[in-house]
């Protein structure tokens, strides 16, 4: 009786020995696979974070470069650009409420000074300013000095013109020949005093030079000699009351 059912005791023990294989393998399966996916999810996010902080970093570096490169550019405004398109008339470039600082000069010079004109300018002692007509001003040496045409007079008028229609009139006193030409043009700072410095040719051989400025739709005409120290030292203090 008990040697006929030991074949069956041995099949159950086997069954059961099967069984617990493979529940230790699925175990063992299951640690495994999560054990790798814990690692992975534990890696991956290392990585992606890794990744957006190099990304972050290579921004940052390209847009300081932008800035620095924008720094070192000048951009220009509309403005600036239709500055250059059209040049400024000397009427828009109205020296109405600009001022300029009190030159300085010698204890004993004088001050010639016009209220109704609006300007005052200082010249030496022993030189003259006189009025003459149609509201000129004539500052000279009174005497013979060892200057090219006797270096000339200083003469100051405030007419009702442009700087065009000064040139124009200009280039024909002589006929519109070549003896009288205005040869040179350019802008022009005086005592603080916005303007333009012109060049002409005369007939007889010697440039003369002029000073150009508007304000309060006045033309304000200074006429010196360049080569003429003195005449240049007595116009720098040319200046608006």
């Amino acid at each position: 009786m008990d040697n006929k059912n030991f074949p069956q005791s041995n099949e159950r023990v086997v069954g059961s020995r099967n069984i617990l294989t493979i529940i230790v393998s699925v175990v063992i399966t299951a640690l495994i696979v999560g054990g790798v996916v814990y690692a992975w999810q534990k890696i991956s996010p290392n990585k992606t974070e890794q990744s957006l902080q190099r990304e972050i970093i290579s921004l940052q570096n390209q847009i300081k470069e932008l800035q620095g490169s924008m720094e070192q550019k000048q951009p220009v405004t509309l403005q600036e650009e239709d500055n250059k398109k059209q040049p400024v008339t000397p009427q828009e470039e109205d020296n109405k409420n600009q001022t300029s600082t009190e030159p300085t000069t010698p204890d004993n010079w004088k001050t010639y000074s016009n209220d109704e004109l609006g300007y005052s300018i200082d010249y030496p002692s022993e030189w003259k300013a006189k009025e003459h007509k149609e509201g000129k001003v004539y500052i000279s040496y009174p005497g013979p000095r060892q200057m090219p045409e006797g270096g000339g007079s200083i003469v100051i008028s405030v007419e009702d013109k442009t700087l065009e229609q000064f040139i124009e009139q200009y280039n024909m006193l002589d006929g519109g020949t070549s003896l009288s030409k205005i040869i040179k043009q350019e802008r022009y700072t005086l005592n603080g005093i916005k303007g333009y410095k012109l060049v002409g040719t005369t007939a007889i051989g010697i440039d003369r030079s002029f000073i150009f400025i508007s304000r309060a739709n006045k033309s304000y005409i200074i006429r010196f000699h360049d080569h003429d120290d003195d005449q240049l030292e007595i116009i720098e203090t040319f200046r608006f009351n």
